[in-house]
């Protein structure tokens, strides 16, 4: 059995080991991507605010005995002046817009929402103006369809993706050793 003087690497091999390390890399990129959506925390505080005036509107209504059906520049007066809120807790952080009503807030039909971020229940479906609340049901089911719908494609998708990534590897392996093993031929 012969030796080799040089103990280094070969550039063939090193650049098998870069290719097996890009594929590694490779990934796990998506799970870095997954963290962008909301990594400021926009959308967490926005729903904060939305908790915040909930419970200032319910502390509210029964320190007064007043029913509160919408959620209007009045209410906002109230709640800030008689200090169940701050006035910085009725703006959206990211937009700086303000916070909006639909629906009958003394039923259980009624909410609060952002114009940018939707409510903590109703994320994506904003009501539009003039909108009733069967209409905004209707829209909210067809926007649950649409989103388990992309799901499943993102999945799909995924899996592809991974399947894919996970051949490449075991190509890089397998050549990798089938080229270790001709040296070791080549030199026995």
């Amino acid at each position: 059995m012969r030796f080799s003087k040089n103990k280094g690497f070969t550039f063939v091999e090193l650049l098998i080991l870069l290719v097996i390390l890009f594929l590694l890399t490779a990934m796990d990129i998506p799970n870095y991507k997954r963290g962008g959506e909301d990594r400021f925390g926009y959308k967490r505080k926005c729903f904060f605010n939305i908790l915040k005036i909930d419970g200032a509107i319910e502390e509210y209504a029964s320190a007064t005995k007043e029913i509160i059906k919408e959620f209007d520049d009045e209410i906002q007066i109230k709640l800030v002046k008689n200090e169940y809120l701050k006035e910085e807790d009725l703006v959206c952080s990211r937009k700086r817009g303000k916070y909006h009503s639909f629906g009958d807030l003394d039923s259980s039909d009624g909410f609060i929402y952002c114009i940018e971020h939707g409510n903590s229940q109703h994320q994506k479906v904003i009501p539009k103006p003039g909108m009733t609340m069967s209409e905004f049901k209707e829209a909210e089911e067809r926007f649950k369809e649409a989103e388990e719908r992309k799901s499943q494609e993102k999945e799909r998708a995924e899996l592809w993706r991974t399947i894919r990534l996970y051949t490449y590897l075991v190509s890089a392996i397998a050549v990798t050793a089938f080229y270790i093993y001709s040296n070791y031929l080549s030199k026995s």
